[in-house]
Parts: C-alpha cells; sequence; structure tokens
C-alpha cells in the first residue's frame, strides 16, 4: 500500500535505488555538462524530499550529486532539476527542504530548481516543449506508487528525442493484485502502451508470468525508441517489490549504468538482479566469470576475426550484464588461458588491447604428454 501520511520510513529496497542512482548521476551530469550548455533532471513523482528518519529522498540526492561533484568547476553548462509532486502537503515539505538547501548554499549557480504542485500528466507537455525546443539531454525519472500515471504514450514522446533517459519503476506487485479488481483493464493498457499483457494476467507460475511482464514491457521501450534496456529487481529479503527499467539511446549511458549497478555493494536485505545472464545477483562479489566468455563466445562465434572495437561497443550495450571497464583485464585472463588469440594489432606488449587490434575466440590447446602425466 502507498503511504497516506506526509512522510515514511525509508525502506531498504528504495535505498537501494537511490545508491544506484547517485552512482549514475555523478558521470552522467559530468559528461553531460562538459558537452552540452544545458541539461535537465526530471523527478516525476518526487515526494516530500526526504523520510521521517531524515534521509535524503531523490531530489536531495540528485541536487547533492552536483553540489558535491569534484568536476563541478569543469562544467560548463546549466541544469534544470524539475521537481513535480501532487500531493500539497509533500509538495510543501519539499519546498522547505529546498530553502534549507538555499540558505546554507547547497545549490549551486549553474542549476535552477522548479517544483510543480501538479500531476505529471499535467507537467508533461510543457516538458516535451521544453526538451523539443531546445534539445536538452535529460534524466527523467518515474518512480510512482502502484501502476498508473505514467503510460507507455509518454515514455515514447520522451524517446523521440535522442538525448533523453528514463529511469522508470516497474511495480510488479500491484499489477498482480489488479486482476481481482474491477476496471483494472485501462491502467494495464496505458502501462505497456497495448493489449497484449492479457496474455500473461493467468499464467499460473509467478516465475513465468513475472518475465513475460517484464520482457513485454521491455520489448515495448525498444519500440517506443530506446536502443538499450536494462533491467534489474529490486528485493526486500526474499519479496520482490519491484523492478527498475533503465531505457536509453546512449551506448555510453548504458555502460555507466550497469558500472553504476556494479559499483553498489548492497548492505540491506535486499539484492539486485537481471535476466539479462541467468538473474546474476548484486549481493555477491563471487562473479562466475565463465558467464561473460560464454555471452563473448555467444555473440562473435568461435574461430572468427574479431574488431576490438566490436568487442567493446558489445560489452557497452544491453545485450551482457557486465560492463566495459572489466573487458581488457577479461580479455587478457583469456590470454593467458589460450582460449584467445590475437591476430594484427599495433600492441607493444601482450595483455594491452589497443585499437585496431583483430581477436578471435578459440578452444584451449590440449594438454601437453608432462601435462597430461600431472593431471
Amino acid at each position: 500500500m502507498p503511504p497516506r501520511t506526509t512522510l515514511w520510513r525509508l525502506e531498504d529496497h528504495t535505498r537501494g535505488k537511490h545508491m544506484v542512482l547517485r552512482e549514475y548521476l555523478y558521470p552522467w551530469l559530468a559528461m553531460i555538462l562538459s558537452t552540452f550548455e544545458r541539461a535537465m533532471f526530471v523527478d516525476a513523482f518526487a515526494g516530500p524530499g526526504e523520510y521521517e528518519d531524515g534521509e535524503l529522498g531523490s531530489p536531495v540526492i540528485a541536487l547533492n550529486a552536483l553540489a558535491k561533484h569534484s568536476s563541478q568547476h569543469m562544467m560548463r553548462g546549466q541544469i534544470d532539476y524539475v521537481f513535480i509532486e501532487e500531493r500539497p502537503d509533500r509538495f510543501v515539505h519539499l519546498k522547505n527542504v529546498i530553502s534549507r538547501l538555499r540558505a546554507k548554499g547547497s545549490i549551486p549557480s549553474i542549476c535552477k530548481v522548479n517544483t510543480y504542485n501538479d500531476t505529471f500528466a499535467h507537467v508533461f507537455p510543457k516538458l516535451i516543449d521544453s526538451i523539443s525546443s531546445h534539445r536538452v539531454p535529460t534524466f527523467v525519472m518515474i518512480d510512482p506508487f502502484g501502476v498508473s500515471g505514467v503510460g507507455m504514450e509518454n515514455i515514447r514522446a520522451l524517446m523521440d528525442h535522442p538525448s533523453i533517459e528514463v529511469y522508470v519503476s516497474f511495480m510488479y506487485e500491484p499489477m498482480n493484485r489488479f486482476k481481482d479488481q474491477t476496471d483494472f483493464e485501462s491502467p494495464l493498457d496505458d502501462l505497456f502502451g497495448c493489449s497484449d499483457w492479457r496474455q500473461g494476467i493467468d499464467i499460473p507460475d509467478s516465475k513465468e508470468r513475472k518475465e513475460f511482464f517484464y520482457g513485454l514491457y521491455r520489448k515495448q521501450l525498444k519500440l517506443s525508441g530506446a536502443r538499450h534496456v536494462l533491467h534489474f529487481e529490486l528485493y526486500d529479503g526474499d519479496k520482490l517489490k519491484y523492478a527498475l527499467f533503465f531505457a536509453t539511446q546512449s551506448d555510453q549511458g548504458c555502460d555507466k549504468m550497469k558500472q553504476a549497478m556494479w559499483k553498489v555493494a548492497p548492505t540491506g536485505g535486499y539484492s539486485f538482479r537481471s535476466d539479462t545472464l541467468g538473474q546474476l545477483s548484486f549481493e555477491s562479489r563471487a562473479v562466475d566469470f565463465n558467464e561473460l566468455d560464454q555471452a563473448l563466445i555467444s555473440e562473435f562465434g568461435m574461430d572468427q576475426p574479431i574488431a576490438f572495437e566490436s568487442v567493446e561497443e558489445f560489452m557497452r550495450s544491453d545485450k551482457v550484464l557486465f560492463h566495459s571497464g572489466r573487458l581488457k583485464s577479461h580479455l587478457a585472463r583469456m590470454e593467458r588461458e589460450s582460449t584467445l588469440v590475437v591476430g594484427k594489432s599495433p600492441r607493444r606488449r601482450r595483455g594491452t588491447f589497443p585499437p585496431d587490434t583483430i581477436l578471435r575466440f578459440v578452444d584451449p590447446p590440449p594438454p601437453s604428454p608432462r601435462q597430461r602425466r600431472l593431471m
């Protein structure tokens, strides 16, 4: 059930979502504000700005990511922060929180804060006009309570613009309860942007049903213009609370979000999981990198010449959970284990992979007679 009070307790799964947001905003702000003259961050369901125990809400996390950024002095662009909150009591509290930050000098001069006591649906046309007029790179955080409030048509209108990224909470639990209520079809039609969800509503196996809905939502995001879609789940203990979907047209944005996911070390009772590589859990650092071997071979085949740049592009995509920062060390390990052969390359030493290097994934050679005797 959504909270009814102005403030409420911060739950661990929400904290996990905020940790990933924070880790992503650092590279996003540095990249965008050193390249573009103007950018925008939109929190479509901003809330009161803090929780009852004093923990920071997403609007303050986003502002602090800029205020405490070590590269702020190198940023030449301006950024508009747009915070939308429908409930009057929470909106007033949010305004007070922002006023406190202003009084402490915690809102940088390159930042303009715009607040709306309104619904996202009502503010949306104004946002689209601003994005369209100025071609503003924009990060949109969509975190509603339940499944109503933001439809696929809204996301499609956003993704019409190449520099838009969407970070959306997909509430699986309320959607499961909908089928026991009357008049649940229309909100789900809006959510998915189609009626195909009806094929999954009565799937008896809960895992299959979840995979059907997540797969359909990912497909619809792709059809709406997203080049890459990352999906990861937030659990409270063993209980799935909801999934986060990140949609972008940027290879670099996709890669940076994967890095943010990997950088977060969960300390509460939640975990991040992705269906990309068999429900790999982020609550443990014990990761089987043989899965990356398998992903590379599945993508490029065995004993085929491959440009290093093509492998880098693959690692930045949503086809694999691992990010590009792990690539060179992983290829060096494969070369040591003789499962990778380097052909033409301008490199000067083994284990390095400069541009214009040609790679081949191969089966390791059989052990020598001496090695066989020792086995």
